[in-house]
């Protein structure tokens, strides 16, 4: 007869034996997926990293090209008031129709005057060039001069009273 128990074990399937290695497979598995990890996280910070300068980057220029703007308007501003000045010695004279200036710097400016029965009136203009963006911006500006307007010049400021001539 045979012994029961030796056939029952035959039946079984035998249990698969792990190759000697095998240990240092799944380690090593799970150090190239620890390594492939890595390098995704390392490429999405330097993702966000290049996200954030670029948009420092953006944000900066573009403060830069208000300020250089906002300098351009306030600097016309300027140039146009001198050419209100000009404009108003030129229009007494008949012979002045128009004028145009190289203020330097980038800046251009120039008016022209129309002349009518009662009055004359000046177109005034000033461009200006940002040498960051290559805009040219410009200031405009219209002004009516009197014909009965002696030599069309402001007059001069008042002096203070004197302590001897109140």
């Amino acid at each position: 007869m045979r012994n029961p128990t030796k056939l029952a074990s035959l039946a079984k399937p035998a249990k698969a034996t792990p190759p000697a290695n095998s240990k240092k497979s799944t380690k090593i598995k799970s150090s190239n997926t620890k390594k492939a990890f890595g390098l995704i996280y390392a490429a999405i910070f330097l993702a966000i990293v290049g996200l954030f300068l670029a948009n420092a980057r953006l944000s900066t220029s573009l403060s830069l090209d208000r300020i250089t703007n906002s300098h351009i308007h306030f600097q016309s501003a300027l140039y146009l008031r001198s050419l209100e000045d000009i404009a108003r010695l030129c229009a007494s004279k008949p012979d002045f129709t128009q004028g145009r200036f190289d203020f330097g710097g980038g800046y251009v400016g120039g008016f022209s005057l129309q002349h009518n029965e009662s009055m004359t009136k000046a177109y005034l203009y000033v461009e200006g060039k940002n040498l960051r963006t290559g805009q040219i911006l410009r200031a405009t500006k219209e002004i009516y001069l009197p014909q009965n307007e002696p030599n069309n010049q402001n007059p001069l400021p008042s002096q203070p009273p004197n302590k001897e001539n109140p």
